[in-house]
């Protein structure tokens, strides 16, 4: 399921936007896969924290 989810979003517009890791999908590996698939099983999956960015409001 994750390397076909990796393949659409492969050759999509955009895809070289850095994340909130700094990481994009150029940076994607067989390997990084299935660490990320062995951390989601074993439950030690850390996801970063997103960025926050305040917008200021009209008045």
């Amino acid at each position: 399921m994750y390397h076909v989810a990796y393949q659409c979003i492969y050759t999509k517009q955009g895809n070289m936007t850095a994340g909130s890791d700094g990481k994009t999908i150029n940076g994607m590996s067989l390997a990084r896969i299935e660490k990320l698939i062995d951390s989601l099983k074993d439950e030690t999956y850390q996801p970063n924290q997103s960025k926050r960015m305040s917008i200021p409001n009209k008045k």
